[in-house]
């Protein structure tokens, strides 16, 4: 357990949202402005494809999750995604 804490308190979240009210901190800026579009700006640019489906999602992973529950497939990676691995 202890090497659990000095690993979790070695990320500084030096990244603070700056919306009123809020005291959500971050350890990058890419996870901050996923926070602000997801919670502050309620944007959802990840839409479902499928014919007579109009949902969209904050995120990629629920998007996934959507297509693989409701309409029983798998989302094929991009070309992007590929490249990575």
């Amino acid at each position: 357990a202890n090497q659990r804490y000095k690993h979790a308190s070695s990320h500084k979240r030096n990244f603070r949202c700056q919306e009123p009210g809020c005291e959500k901190a971050f350890s990058s800026g890419h996870n901050l402005r996923t926070h602000v579009n997801m919670v502050h700006l309620k944007l959802k640019p990840f839409e479902c494809m499928s014919i007579g489906c109009s949902k969209s999602f904050s995120t990629k992973g629920s998007l996934k999750r959507h297509i693989s529950k409701v309409h029983n497939a798998t989302v094929q990676k991009d070309s992007e995604e590929k490249r990575r691995k």
